[in-house]
């Protein structure tokens, strides 16, 4: 233990033994005080292990500290030394890592430039086939073109050859001595030059325009001669504020407006309670189609306006009654076409200038007449 302590402790450990062991005689000797000299070498005693003591303690914590900075070194070269392990170990992984990718990108390559060699094969014997198809195609429609034109040209060449031979016999016949066509049932005025007929007089129409029918000049007429118009009818209408006014006017009818949204109601509620023998009509100006509630009528917008409004003329005859357009659309379309279809009769100012316009009989045209022929409405 005493090989453990420093020499400054000895030192003063030993003088301080000394001073004690000095005063004890001094006391003993001089002064006959013996326990006043023994309690001097105990608190001497206790001073030097008090020394002692915490000499060996600071020693121990200098030694600890040391052993414990050694193992922080240690600790510090084995953790560089780790860091080291573990960089040589990326550093490997990515060399090892580099050659793999190189690799599979060389394999992938090659793989790709193979598999585009194969679909451009592929598509260079599929174009072939494709550009020998077309061409055989090609090949045999300019042969049936050909063939076309030729029989194409016999039928012409056939059909003016027939052309001639009769024009050629025309002639003839119109060279005979004057008299003959009279007797003659080979007579020129005979035959009908000019388009057939059907019926009395009425040119019969072939190809595309065969559809439209010839206008009836008596079609309002006939129909103005079933109808019963008298007090107590009952109008819906469908037009401006003006043609209102003017049947107002003009008439004992109860006139009711029609719109979009309330058309099938007033319809209905006034037809199931009229106890009139009238026959309802419906009168429809054909510029309120155009405008207003109905503007989208004669279009490929107001398909729906369109069909509500055929079903609301169906009511009409339903109920026995009639339906009509009053002058003329400003613009037309099919639609415009196909409403003039589906009504009873349609007025326009060039009807009021006929001959019949002006039969006192015909009560409906007659009072729709002044407001046709009006020049400024």
């Amino acid at each position: 233990m005493i090989s453990k302590l420093d020499k400054k402790t000895l030192a003063f450990i030993a003088m301080i033994s000394f001073t004690s062991i000095v005063a004890a005689v001094i006391l003993v000797t001089a002064y006959k005080e013996v326990a006043l000299a023994l309690t001097s070498l105990l608190i001497c005693l206790i001073s030097c292990i008090l020394l002692v003591q915490v000499n060996l303690d600071k020693r121990f914590i200098q030694v600890t500290t040391s052993k414990l900075f050694n193992k922080q070194d240690n600790l510090d070269q084995q953790l560089l030394a780790s860091i080291a392990s573990t960089e040589q170990i990326i550093l490997e992984t990515r060399v090892l890592f580099g050659r793999e990718f190189k690799l599979l990108n060389s394999e992938f390559s090659k793989k790709l430039e193979s598999t585009q060699q194969e679909h451009n094969t592929r598509l260079s014997y599929e174009l072939a086939y494709a550009n020998k198809q077309f061409s055989d195609d090609l090949r045999l429609l300019e042969q049936n073109h050909v063939r076309w034109i030729a029989e194409t040209k016999n039928i012409f060449e056939t059909t003016r050859n027939k052309i001639t031979s009769i024009e050629d016999k025309i002639s003839e016949y119109a060279k005979l001595p004057t008299g003959i066509e009279q007797v003659n049932p080979a007579s020129v005025q005979m035959f009908q030059v000019g388009p057939p007929t059907i019926g009395r007089g009425v040119v019969a129409n072939h190809g595309r325009g065969s559809a439209a029918a010839p206008k009836d000049p008596l079609r309002h007429s006939k129909i103005s001669r079933r109808m019963v118009y008298g007090k107590n009818n009952l109008m819906f209408l469908i037009g401006s504020d003006d043609l209102k006014s003017y049947l107002e006017l003009k008439s004992d009818s109860s006139i009711f407006d029609l719109y979009p949204n309330t058309a099938a109601d007033i319809i209905g509620e006034n037809l199931s309670d009229a106890h009139s023998v009238s026959r309802p009509l419906l009168v429809i100006e054909p510029n309120a189609l155009l405008t207003g509630p109905w503007n989208a009528t004669m279009s490929a917008s107001g398909a729906r306006l369109y069909a509500y409004l055929e079903s609301i003329i169906k009511e009409i005859k339903r109920h026995n009654g009639f339906s009509f357009l009053v002058g003329e659309f400003e613009t037309k379309n099919t639609f415009t076409s196909s409403i003039e279809g589906v009504v009873d009769s349609h007025l326009t100012r060039e009807d009021m200038t006929e001959d019949w316009a002006y039969d006192a009989k015909l009560a409906v045209p007659r009072l729709f007449q002044n407001f046709l022929m009006l020049e400024d409405r």
